[in-house]
């Protein structure tokens, strides 16, 4: 089995790079590889679940950060051969993204959390309009951003925001104003996942970015459609026992300062 290796910039993270690649070896690139390897926290995975997508590659993660939602326990000296041959996979579809900005720019890109239509300058408000499977939906809406969210991201940024924690699956998606003032009943809604398009009202005035999970995808906002891309599922593998189905529901039913 080939895999190829990546890490953050931890140092338990470059110290298990180093260790594991000259166990393992390591592929001079992602298409080489059977299965990419995460090493660090949540984050570095993220990363590696955008070069599987690209390359349709399984991806692993060892956790070396704080959280670990999408990761392993790091075992030293279990064998990460066999531990990827009994893996159970979890098979998800990201959000796909193309954003138009004032200066005529158009990029795409894709998120396996969520979209997040956000205020540029922090002291103020944004104002966005919103259609939802070709009908307007929200006409005008006050807030310091909106985050459509994945079922595997409602359990980060989303659920800080109070959205809702969703099951795992392709059929809904979390719709979260990001303190919303206008209209101040604006809360988390789940919907399905139908062609979303944000526009920014006064963009000008109001300047909005757009960022897909942690990586911004560019400034000063005019129109963002996401769509839920069923083409390009992507692949991620878990101990038995420890997947990621297992990890929302224990986060669905935790009892606040109980045992979870």
């Amino acid at each position: 089995m080939q895999l190829h290796f990546q890490a953050s910039p931890a140092e338990q993270a470059q110290q298990a790079f180093r260790s594991l690649t000259q166990r393992y070896g390591q592929t001079k690139n992602v298409a080489e590889a059977d299965v990419i390897v995460a090493l660090g926290g949540d984050g570095q995975t993220l990363h590696a679940l955008q070069d599987g997508i690209r390359h349709k590659k399984p991806v692993i993660g060892l956790n070396f950060g704080r959280v670990g939602f999408l990761q392993n326990l790091h075992q030293e000296g279990s064998d990460l051969i066999e531990r990827i041959e009994a893996a159970e996979a979890i098979e998800l579809s990201p959000l796909r993204i193309e954003a138009e900005f004032v200066n005529g720019d158009v990029k795409t890109d894709f998120a396996i959390n969520e979209v997040h239509v956000c205020n540029h300058n922090r002291a103020e408000g944004i104002y966005l309009r919103v259609t939802i499977d070709g009908k307007l939906r929200v006409p005008r809406m006050g807030a310091d951003g909106l985050m459509i969210a994945t079922t595997v991201g409602s359990t980060g940024y989303n659920k800080s925001a109070r959205g809702a924690i969703l099951p795992l699956g392709d059929d809904i998606i979390a719709f979260t104003p990001n303190n919303a003032f206008a209209p101040d009943r604006m809360r988390s809604t789940v919907i399905r996942p139908r062609p979303i398009v944000v526009e920014v009202l006064d963009p000008q005035f109001r300047t909005a970015d757009v960022y897909a999970d942690s990586h911004l995808v560019g400034e000063t906002s005019l129109k963002t459609t996401i769509n839920l891309d069923t083409d390009n599922r992507y692949r991620l593998l878990f101990d038995p026992g420890y997947s990621l189905h297992e990890k929302v529901m224990r986060t669905q039913f935790s009892i606040p300062g109980g045992v979870s």
